[in-house]
């Protein structure tokens, strides 16, 4: 799949990255250098992979899992429902949708015409 790629025959990488999808379990387990992999494959195989096949994968070095979850991740958050935030009172983590309705306990009080406390939303 590397050579393939480096030498731009694209249908053979193609090829190379379904087997390589299909048959993950078993060349995690090898012992083989997987840091040579570009970038552009691993964001591949992050796309076709599922989350929970990835969860499962296990590795003695680590040279591979650990880029496959980090373009899992960048692909995940590529998406604008899925941004992440952070709220500046008490470092919560949340998405533009979830900011409707979360409170923070920890933000300023605010209390509207009529004396009522308002709810702190992040």
């Amino acid at each position: 799949m590397i050579s393939a790629d480096f030498l731009k025959v694209d249908e053979l990488v193609q090829e190379c990255l379904v087997y390589f999808v299909d048959n993950l379990q078993e060349i995690a387990k090898q012992s083989c250098d997987m840091g040579c992999i570009n970038s552009q494959i691993i964001r591949e195989i992050a796309k076709s992979v599922h989350l929970d096949v990835l969860d499962s994968l296990k590795e003695r070095k680590d040279k591979l899992v650990s880029r496959l979850f980090m373009k899992k991740l960048e692909l995940l958050l590529e998406k604008e429902k899925n941004y992440l935030l952070k709220c500046a009172y008490c470092n919560e983590l949340f998405t533009k949708d979830q900011r409707k309705y979360l409170q923070c306990y920890k933000g300023k009080q605010t209390i509207d015409s009529n004396g009522r406390l308002l709810a702190n939303h992040v």
